[in-house]
Protein backbone atom coordinates (compact mmCIF):
# COMPACT_ATOMS: atom_id res chain seq x y z
CA UNK A 1 0.00 0.00 0.00
CA UNK A 2 2.89 2.33 0.78
CA UNK A 3 4.22 1.80 -2.74
CA UNK A 4 0.81 2.81 -4.12
CA UNK A 5 0.91 6.18 -2.35
CA UNK A 6 -0.93 5.38 0.88
CA UNK A 7 0.11 7.17 4.07
CA UNK A 8 -0.95 5.24 7.17
CA UNK A 9 -0.83 6.12 10.85
CA UNK A 10 -0.53 3.50 13.61
CA UNK A 11 -3.51 4.20 15.89
CA UNK A 12 -3.50 1.06 18.07
CA UNK A 13 -0.84 -1.42 19.20
CA UNK A 14 -0.89 -4.49 21.41
CA UNK A 15 2.52 -4.88 23.07
CA UNK A 16 1.62 -8.40 24.30
CA UNK A 17 1.87 -9.47 20.65
CA UNK A 18 5.33 -7.95 20.21
CA UNK A 19 4.39 -4.51 18.90
CA UNK A 20 6.73 -1.67 19.86
CA UNK A 21 4.92 0.89 22.04
CA UNK A 22 6.98 3.67 20.40
CA UNK A 23 5.26 3.01 17.07
CA UNK A 24 1.92 4.28 18.36
CA UNK A 25 1.01 7.54 16.61
CA UNK A 26 3.74 7.15 14.00
CA UNK A 27 3.31 7.01 10.25
CA UNK A 28 4.23 3.65 8.73
CA UNK A 29 7.68 3.95 7.23
CA UNK A 30 10.43 1.55 6.16
CA UNK A 31 11.60 1.09 9.79
CA UNK A 32 8.15 -0.02 10.91
CA UNK A 33 7.81 -2.30 7.88
CA UNK A 34 11.16 -3.95 8.73
CA UNK A 35 10.04 -4.39 12.34
CA UNK A 36 6.80 -6.02 11.19
CA UNK A 37 8.79 -8.45 9.03
CA UNK A 38 11.03 -9.29 11.99
CA UNK A 39 8.01 -9.86 14.26
CA UNK A 40 6.45 -12.06 11.60
CA UNK A 41 9.52 -14.31 11.73
CA UNK A 42 10.18 -14.12 15.50
CA UNK A 43 6.67 -14.12 16.96
CA UNK A 44 4.55 -15.39 14.07
CA UNK A 45 2.41 -12.25 13.98
CA UNK A 46 0.16 -11.54 11.05
CA UNK A 47 1.97 -8.78 9.09
CA UNK A 48 -1.27 -6.99 8.20
CA UNK A 49 -2.41 -6.95 11.84
CA UNK A 50 -5.27 -9.34 11.21
CA UNK A 51 -5.23 -10.61 14.81
CA UNK A 52 -5.15 -7.17 16.47
CA UNK A 53 -1.39 -6.69 16.63
CA UNK A 54 -1.92 -3.15 15.40
CA UNK A 55 -4.46 -0.98 13.59
CA UNK A 56 -3.96 1.92 11.21
CA UNK A 57 -5.75 4.93 9.81
CA UNK A 58 -5.18 6.02 6.20
CA UNK A 59 -4.15 9.68 6.20
CA UNK A 60 -3.80 9.97 2.46
CA UNK A 61 -4.13 7.82 -0.64
CA UNK A 62 -4.61 8.32 -4.38
CA UNK A 63 -8.44 8.41 -4.20
CA UNK A 64 -8.65 11.00 -1.39
CA UNK A 65 -9.39 14.56 -2.52
CA UNK A 66 -7.72 15.93 0.64
CA UNK A 67 -5.23 14.53 3.14
CA UNK A 68 -5.80 14.21 6.88
CA UNK A 69 -3.42 16.09 9.13
CA UNK A 70 -3.55 15.35 12.87
CA UNK A 71 -3.14 18.62 14.79
CA UNK A 72 -4.08 17.43 18.29
CA UNK A 73 -3.92 13.93 19.74
CA UNK A 74 -3.62 11.94 22.92
CA UNK A 75 -2.16 8.52 23.73
CA UNK A 76 -4.10 6.22 26.06
CA UNK A 77 -2.93 2.87 27.47
CA UNK A 78 -5.22 0.13 28.77
CA UNK A 79 -3.16 -2.82 29.97
CA UNK A 80 -1.20 -4.05 26.93
CA UNK A 81 -3.07 -1.96 24.35
CA UNK A 82 -2.23 1.57 23.37
CA UNK A 83 -4.59 3.88 21.51
CA UNK A 84 -3.76 7.04 19.58
CA UNK A 85 -6.81 9.24 19.99
CA UNK A 86 -7.15 11.94 17.36
CA UNK A 87 -8.62 14.99 19.06
CA UNK A 88 -8.37 17.44 16.17
CA UNK A 89 -8.00 16.35 12.54
CA UNK A 90 -7.51 18.89 9.80
CA UNK A 91 -8.19 18.31 6.10
CA UNK A 92 -5.45 19.74 3.91
CA UNK A 93 -5.40 20.26 0.16
CA UNK A 94 -3.17 17.84 -1.71
CA UNK A 95 0.00 19.11 -3.30
CA UNK A 96 -0.09 17.97 -6.91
Amino acid sequence: MKQLGFRMLVIEVDVSMGANRNRLGKEIDDNILHEIERLKADKSINPIGEFGEYHTLVLDCPVYKKRINVTKSKTVWKKTKGYFEIKKPDLQPKII
